[in-house]
């Protein structure tokens, strides 16, 4: 590669070789499970106004730096993917393998690339290109069916896309219709190439399908998008897919329909616990496990009324501190199932039993209360302001003289600190003093609102955001994530979110990477606050 732009397809490259390698030439079968979780990173990049094109020109190393992401690593690999299957496999590695002999031991460029892989092919790709490489933002897509008494009649993909990126791309997919029967499930598949707005589908003979899902197999780089009355279809069968990367990709489209305002974090929490038992992939475990607590920490922003919420911490408290307590002895699934029970306490009776476990002198068999557990713990205590929170810290300190141990330790009594000294730790914060290391920093900024002190936050973003240019000119972009992180966060509040609107608008020079910064956490107020309106009409407020 000559400059910046270039990067993408080194990167990427090994990103996608090293799935295929894993899945298709040794025993670690679940290499495309974990390719996908790595795509939903920069589906996720790819939803804001952040997101980039693949390839696009890179003015300097600051920008460079500022796109170094999802997209580049993610998106990028999953392009190669889906192209893979566009032109098939074997046109596919002979394109590469043509490529890698013309251009050893020197340099090249995309087109040279590409140019291999259409001779190969023997497909005109520059079109493909343009779509897949050159325009930013991913496709949605919905199945549309109708059924004759047994038999399916009709089927039809409905491709979207958003307003500010509204390019429509050809996609390579195969289309996975099952049946849920009593002797398990039956899945029929169907390789499909769609194109524009909608694409009726030539499909075989078939029965009526109870499900249909728009990307089996994970080949398409493309959000689908399932309907509430395929929710209802799904929601007591997901487990019977017995392929790991479905369940995967089925649970994400669920957690999507969250995030996008259709379904609320109720019924997903509800839909959880009703499966997790049945999970059997760790990977999947913890992915729900994160959508449970997703979804409790929208709750807690926008339920008012404290006994419901009360109550619904409890539930999970239960169902969490249970299945830990069931959990094989010694397991992945012990330690993560403690870890997202301390994730999701925000009540007393569970901090208390917190404090309590500390003192424990044994728990379940097979785990390991190591000591970065006994920071999380006392971490929460601490953001939480618990009558032994600080006796604690002070014993942990004594007992893990550590770096890591410090530094943990300041973040818990950042967390504790009264107004006056949190906002001397923000100050200093907001011009790093000699001598005060990023690392250090990062500690203060973890600790410096919990939610408890969300009111402090607002009042100090408030006076903050008219100082975002002089931040810019002046600070060193290291200590630039704990100002964002730390100092202003994502409060999901409306009236910070005007502050925030308006200090971007009037901000048209600042560093890359802290303005891509200031719109990611703009985006995920606004979504915080969409989800939000979905439980003020399920509870009022």
């Amino acid at each position: 590669m000559d400059w910046w732009n270039g990067l993408w397809l080194n990167e990427s490259f090994a990103t996608f070789m090293a799935s295929l390698s894993l899945g298709e030439a040794t025993e670690f079968k679940e290499s495309w499970l974990s390719a996908y979780r790595g795509k939903t990173r920069a589906y996720g990049a790819d939803e804001r106004e952040t997101t980039h094109p693949i390839e696009m020109p890179t003015a300097d190393t600051a920008t460079a730096f500022a796109n170094f992401d999802a997209i580049t690593y993610n998106k990028g690999s999953a392009a190669l993917k889906q192209l893979n299957h566009y032109v098939g496999p074997e046109r596919f590695r002979q394109g590469v393998s043509a490529y890698l002999k013309e251009h050893s031991y020197g340099t090249s460029t995309i087109d040279d690339f590409l140019g291999a892989i259409a001779t190969a092919a023997q497909l005109d790709l520059d079109a493909w290109a343009e779509e897949w490489l050159h325009v930013p933002g991913a496709n949605t897509v919905e199945v549309e069916f109708a059924c004759q008494e047994d038999r399916l009649e009709s089927l039809a993909l409905i491709q979207g896309a958003p307003p500010e990126w509204p390019a429509l791309r050809t996609h390579k997919t195969q289309l996975g219709l099952y049946n849920f029967g009593e002797n398990g499930l039956t899945t029929q598949l169907v390789p499909i190439i769609y194109r524009g707005q909608r694409t009726d589908a030539d499909i075989p003979e078939a029965t009526c399908p109870d499900f249909v899902y728009a990307n089996h197999g994970d080949w398409d780089y493309v959000r689908v998008k399932v309907g509430l009355d395929q929710l209802s279809a799904l929601r007591d069968k997901i487990n019977v897919f017995e392929d790991p990367l479905s369940r995967s990709m089925l649970w994400q489209a669920i957690w999507d329909m969250v995030q996008t305002g259709r379904l609320s974090p109720t019924e997903f929490i509800d839909i959880a616990l009703e499966n997790f038992e049945a999970e059997t992939n760790d990977d999947i475990a913890q992915q729900v496990l994160g959508g449970i607590q997703g979804s409790w920490s929208y709750m807690q922003e926008f339920i008012e009324d404290e006994a419901h919420l009360r109550d619904f911490a409890t539930r999970l408290e239960d169902f969490l501190w249970n299945a830990f307590l069931s959990a094989e002895p010694g397991s992945d699934r012990q330690h993560f199932l403690f870890d997202r029970y301390v994730g999701v306490i925000e009540h007393d009776t569970g901090l208390d039993t917190l404090a309590g476990v500390l003192g424990l002198d044994s728990l379940p068999e097979g785990f390991v209360f190591d000591q970065d557990r006994r920071w999380n713990v006392i971490g929460k205590l601490a953001s939480h302001s618990h009558a032994k929170a600080a006796e604690l810290v002070a014993a942990e300190r004594a007992n893990d003289p550590s770096d890591q141990g410090l530094r943990r330790a300041k973040t818990a009594e950042v967390a504790m600190a009264d107004p006056e000294e949190t906002r001397r730790l923000a100050e200093m914060l907001l011009n790093p003093p000699e001598g005060l290391s990023v690392a250090e920093a990062r500690s203060i900024s973890w600790g410096l609102y919990p939610r408890a002190k969300k009111e402090q936050r607002l009042a100090m973003a408030a006076e903050v955001f008219p100082q975002l240019q002089e931040i810019s000119d002046n600070v060193n972009p290291l200590y630039f994530w704990p100002i964002m992180g730390g100092v202003l966060g994502t409060p999901c509040d409306s009236g910070y979110l005007e502050q925030l609107h308006t200090a971007i608008g009037d901000s048209d020079s600042l560093h890359p990477i802290l303005r891509k910064r200031l719109l990611n956490m703009r985006f995920e107020i606004q979504r915080c606050l969409g989800v939000g309106e979905v439980l003020k009409s399920e509870f009022g407020g």
